[in-house]
């Protein structure tokens, strides 16, 4: 999984920060950036959450959300240049 992510998101953001602290309101900022065309939102909020496994994460890196339509995409339609 880590060759796939990486041979597919030349640059990639990731904001690192404990509940509760506006990350969601800086993502949403970093949204509004052109280059931003494609987002891995809380890929493991289903684990800490709830009871999913590592499965779920790599469901979400492998099938992120774009910007523009907030729709799903299988990683191989992501363009190269994409940010995530």
């Amino acid at each position: 999984m880590v060759a796939a992510l990486t041979d597919v998101y030349e640059t990639r953001l990731a904001l690192i920060s404990p509940p509760r602290t506006g990350s969601t309101a800086v993502a949403r900022l970093l949204w509004q950036h052109p280059a931003v065309t494609h987002h891995c939102h809380e890929p493991f909020e289903a684990c800490y959450w709830g009871d999913q496994g590592l499965e779920s994460v790599e469901s979400i890196l492998t099938n992120p959300m774009e910007v523009e339509s907030g729709g799903r995409v299988p990683l191989a339609d992501v363009p190269a240049a994409a940010v995530c």
